[in-house]
């Protein structure tokens, strides 16, 4: 059974007030759509909450072999078609030769490889110490128990039709998969839109362009036709909707967070 659950990740999202001062989300969400703020309160609440068990967290962690498929995949389909190289070559190859040779992967060799076999970075990872039998046999001190993706954007700006972009959501969730086939960690993206309910007063409009397009779009995308278009996509059992967080005030202005769940396990 995995240490980390949906249940876990949803005690956790429920937890980010108790890791802010008073307002503190209102004024730094109001100003700024910032995923990093999240995800760092949800860091220190997997840190506290298994403390005792030795799990800990690490943020932007940028994998490296070992964690995902063996770079000696691509190698082998390479040659198969042709190319005379070694994994020696991949590891030396510059950027632009790499980008060049990794146009010519196939769909899941292209996803899951990337240069020098490391990723961008993971938005939050957890792991935990190996007994000294599991390292004996996978070579590795630390298990990789859970990965974490965040996405975080205004809510009355947001087009529904952007969770069907390939470059969005879906490739957070294209990556992951990477790690789940060989480690059989659990996944999870997590999306939270800021809402301002009560709206903002017009005259802030000059200091911040969402302001505005937030009260133009607010009869356009809602709630409702968000969690529809993410159950239509992923299935409404692997989503779970978080009824709205209190973010608290700031510029007299109330700000709420609306935070979806997509479990992939």
């Amino acid at each position: 059974m995995a240490i980390v659950s949906r249940k876990t990740v949803i005690e956790g999202i429920n937890a980010i007030p108790n890791y802010s001062k008073d307002n503190e989300l209102a004024e730094l969400l109001l100003q700024a759509k910032s995923e990093y703020l999240l995800r760092d309160k949800l860091s220190l609440f997997f840190n506290e909450r298994f403390r005792e068990s030795g799990l800990f967290s690490i943020r932007e962690w940028k994998n490296w072999e070992g964690w995902g498929i063996p770079l000696d995949r691509t190698v082998t389909y390479l040659v198969t078609n042709g190319w005379n190289g070694t994994i020696k070559d991949l590891e030396e190859m510059s950027k632009k030769d790499w980008d060049e040779l990794q146009s010519k992967l196939p769909y899941e060799l292209r996803e899951y490889t990337w240069y020098k076999k490391g990723t961008a970075g993971v938005d939050l990872a957890l792991f935990r110490p190996v007994t000294d039998g599991e390292q004996k046999l996978n070579n590795k001190p630390f298990s990789l128990e859970s990965i974490i993706e965040f996405k975080c954007e205004v809510l009355h700006q947001l087009n529904p039709n952007l969770i069907d972009n390939k470059n969005y959501i879906k490739k957070d969730i294209e990556r992951m998969k990477k790690f789940k086939i060989s480690n059989d960690c659990s996944c999870f993206e997590v999306l939270c839109l800021v809402d301002f309910p009560e709206g903002i007063n017009p005259i802030y409009y000059p200091l911040n362009n969402h302001y505005k397009a937030n009260a133009l779009n607010k009869n356009q995308y809602s709630i409702s036709s968000m969690t529809a278009k993410l159950n239509n996509t992923y299935g409404s059992a692997n989503v779970h909707y978080i009824p709205e967080i209190n973010g608290g005030v700031y510029l007299k202005t109330k700000v709420d967070l609306h935070f979806w769940i997509i479990d992939l396990n």
